[in-house]
Parts: C-alpha cells; sequence; structure tokens
C-alpha cells in the first residue's frame, strides 16, 4: 500500500521535474544555477496556497451576484477568478525570491525565463498532488500531457515579459519613474500572456457546446510550445550576446 502510494507521488511530481530538466539541458552550460533554480522551486510550492488565501480574504470578489448577465460572470471566473489569479500568485512568489536575493541583477535574460517556468512548476506540483488526493492516480498521466505543460508554457510567457522589462531597462538615461513604468509594461504584459493562454485552455475544457475539445486542447498545448521554443531560443541567443559582453561574470554568486 505504501509502495503504491509513494509511486502515485513519485507520478505527480516525476515528469514535471522531468521537463525542467530538459529545458536545463537545452540552454548552454553556465546560463542557469540549479541552485537558484531550486529556491524558487522550493518557494513556489506555497503559491497554490496564496490563492487559497486571496479567496479567503476577498470572498466578494468571486460572487455572481455582482454580475446581471451569466455569460459575463462565466468569462469573468475563467480568466479573472481562476487564471489571473493564480498567475499572480505566481507572480508575487517569483518576485518574492528575486528581491530576496542579491544576485539577482546577474542573472541573464534564459535564467529569468526558466526561474519563471521552474515557479510556475512548483505550482503545478501542488495542484497534481491536489488533484492525486481528490481523484486518484488516473488523472496524473492526462495531467501530465495538459495542464503541467500548460502551467509551463505559462511560466514561460511570463518570464518572458519580466527579462524584456529587465533588458530594456538598463538604459542609465532613464529616471527612476520612467524605469519603473517601463519595467512594470513589460511585467504586465507577460502576465496577461500568461493569463489569457491559461484562460483559453480552461474555457476550452469548461463550455460543454465545444466539438472535440481534446482536439482544440492539443491544438493550444502545441501551439503554446512552439511559441515557447522560440521564446527560449530567442533568451539563449541575447544570453550569449550578453554573457560574450561580459554582463554576467558571476553566474553562481548568491
Amino acid at each position: 500500500m505504501m509502495d503504491n502510494r509513494l509511486l502515485e507521488f513519485m507520478w505527480a511530481v516525476v515528469p514535471i521535474l522531468m521537463y525542467l530538466f530538459f529545458v536545463y539541458i537545452w540552454t548552454p552550460k553556465g546560463y542557469i544555477s540549479p541552485r537558484r533554480a531550486r529556491r524558487y522551486l522550493l518557494a513556489a510550492l506555497i503559491s497554490p496556497m496564496l490563492v487559497i488565501i486571496f479567496h479567503y480574504l476577498l470572498p466578494k470578489f468571486f460572487e455572481s451576484r455582482y454580475f446581471m448577465n451569466q455569460n459575463i460572470y462565466f468569462g469573468y471566473k475563467i480568466f479573472i477568478q481562476t487564471s489571473l489569479v493564480e498567475e499572480v500568485c505566481k507572480l508575487l512568489l517569483f518576485f518574492a525570491i528575486t528581491f530576496e536575493r542579491r544576485s539577482a541583477k546577474y542573472d541573464l535574460p534564459v535564467a529569468i525565463v526558466y526561474y519563471a517556468m521552474v515557479t510556475s512548476a512548483g505550482f503545478a506540483i501542488i495542484e497534481n498532488i491536489s488533484y492525486l488526493a481528490q481523484f486518484g492516480s488516473d488523472i496524473l498521466f492526462v495531467r501530465a500531457i495538459t495542464a503541467v505543460i500548460l502551467h509551463l508554457i505559462c511560466g514561460v510567457f511570463m518570464g518572458y515579459g519580466i527579462q524584456i522589462a529587465v533588458v530594456k531597462s538598463t538604459d542609465s538615461t532613464m529616471t527612476k519613474i520612467q524605469t519603473f513604468l517601463h519595467r512594470a509594461k513589460y511585467v504586465i504584459i507577460g502576465l496577461l500572456s500568461a493569463t489569457i493562454f491559461h484562460g483559453i485552455y480552461d474555457l476550452v475544457l469548461t463550455l460543454p457546446f465545444i466539438q472535440y475539445p481534446n482536439l482544440i486542447i492539443g491544438i493550444i498545448l502545441v501551439s503554446g510550445l512552439i511559441i515557447s521554443g522560440f521564446m527560449i531560443q530567442n533568451v539563449i541567443r541575447l544570453s550569449t550576446k550578453m554573457r560574450n559582453e561580459h554582463y554576467n561574470k558571476d553566474i553562481e554568486r548568491k
């Protein structure tokens, strides 16, 4: 019995770690710090708790009686209550670790994207364990090729916006307010990109009248993987250029 539970637990966690490892070995050696990535992963394990706290502290935020049209409320529930809240909680955990680290300014663009993806992976791990406890292990294989991949794609989208915010805000002629607004713009773009992609996925799963939902979900995820692949390849090229310019001299500095 214990052995079965252990195997089920591993099935909830190991596929996510394998996806992270695949992306890690995709990037050139030294561009990403495993030690830093581990910090983001462990911290992100509490991100689902932030969702619960948000629901508890702001219950009226989730009530339907404020909406005259149920279709509008349905879209609000999918894109705001679920997708936006989850992505915001991931973002908060990402920045909590980033601001706590003294060496975040040394992160290469590809490292920023990877750490954002790791943060999403932490959320996916706890969500997988929750689904395992509620519905059993049969659902884990489906989640490993759907919901888990969704969260990782959303992490890439968000991280890509964050790295743009960092790279494009190095102009010394900008004031502090200009720098802040410039960074906030791209962080919000990354957050909204992840939220919209997440919301479209959930919408397809939820609407009862959609024909061939599995096919549509497959198309959505494959499209997201292709876009994410281009994003990662782009930040690898940018990171190589910046590394050659001695932008990042100590990848392992704390």
